[in-house]
This record gives structure tokens, C-alpha cells and sequence, in this order.
């Protein structure tokens, strides 16, 4: 991956670290006020689900990232592999938060409402990861051969 793509990679990582430490304080929240109030209504899953999903696609990020500087990136794969890494993180980093301030699920669309948004979301990102493992098997077998 050239260092524009690089560089670009990581600061969105960095940026859903920030959304992760957020989505972090709200797990926390709820966890209490589960805790504290008798009968609270909060969803203590959704908020660390979130939370999850923002550090895990920033791990992924990093990780696929640093793996490129090790492989044979041609300038087009070192493109599609950063947006597709942007848009992965994102998407799904977006979509976990929405459903966790919403209550929706984003496991099936259920018309115009949050959870078919966060559907949307969800597939999309899982459509860029599928790019992402494309784009890194194709970047090993050329390094493997060279």
C-alpha cells in the first residue's frame, strides 16, 4: 500500500478508535445504570456490541494495513484496498452505534425505519471486507511469486 493510502487508512482507524472510546463510555453507562435502577430498560448488548465492532474494525484496519508494507500492492490494489478498509470500518463502525441509539438490529429490513438503514450499513461493509480479503489473497500470491 503506497503511504497516501497508508496514511489515509490510519487516520480513519484513529478516528474510529475515537468512536470506539465513546461507544466504550455508553456500554459503561448502561452497564450502571442496569445495575442501579430496578427494571431499567437499557440495552446493555447493543452498547457492547458497538463498542466492539468499532475496535475490532479499527484492529482490522491497522492490521490489514501493516500487512500490506510486507506484500506486492500494485497502485490500483493499494486504492481498492484502502477504501474498501475505509468503508468497512465505517460502515459497520456507523451502523453497531445507530442500532445501539435506535434499538434496531440491522439483522433484516423492516421498511423506511433506523434498522433497514442500519441493514444497508452492515451489508455494504460486509461487501467491503469481502473486497478486503480479495484484495489481500491477490497481494499474496503476487508476493509469493516474486
Amino acid at each position: 500500500m503506497n503511504q497516501k493510502h497508508f496514511k489515509r487508512v490510519i487516520l480513519n482507524a484513529a478516528l474510529i478508535l475515537v468512536l470506539t472510546a465513546i461507544t466504550g463510555f455508553m456500554y459503561g453507562q448502561a452497564v450502571i445504570e442496569q445495575l442501579t435502577t430496578p427494571g431499567a430498560s437499557v440495552d446493555t448488548r447493543a452498547w457492547n456490541m458497538a463498542h466492539l465492532e468499532c475496535l475490532l474494525n479499527a484492529l482490522l484496519m491497522l492490521s490489514v494495513a501493516t500487512a500490506t508494507k510486507f506484500l506486492t500492492v500494485s497502485q490500483k490494489q493499494s486504492s481498492t484496498l484502502s477504501w474498501a478498509l475505509i468503508t468497512c470500518g465505517w460502515t459497520n463502525a456507523v451502523a453497531s452505534t445507530s442500532s445501539a441509539l435506535t434499538g434496531g438490529r440491522g439483522a433484516i429490513a423492516t421498511g423506511m425505519d433506523w434498522n433497514t438503514l442500519n441493514h444497508g450499513l452492515f451489508l455494504v461493509g460486509v461487501l467491503a471486507f469481502v473486497l478486503v480479503i480479495a484484495s489481500l489473497l491477490i497481494a499474496t500470491l503476487k508476493t509469493s511469486e516474486s
